[in-house]
């Protein structure tokens, strides 16, 4: 959860007006989904499938 900090500090470190601005908009929803996405690979994910042989599993 540390990349929200980052990206919420670098936002407010570029909000120099009428130079340039930086909004999140749409892209939070994509970065949190993406966040969400990846905890439940992590969930969901056996490693001991990596070295099983495929032979022995089909037959």
């Amino acid at each position: 959860m540390i990349d929200v900090f980052v990206v919420i500090f670098l936002v407010s470190l570029v909000q120099l007006g009428v130079f340039m601005s930086v909004t999140a908009d749409i892209g939070v929803l994509f970065f949190a989904l993406m966040v969400f996405t990846q905890i439940m690979a992590v969930h969901y994910f056996d490693p001991r499938l990596i070295w099983d042989n495929p032979k022995e599993i089909h037959g």
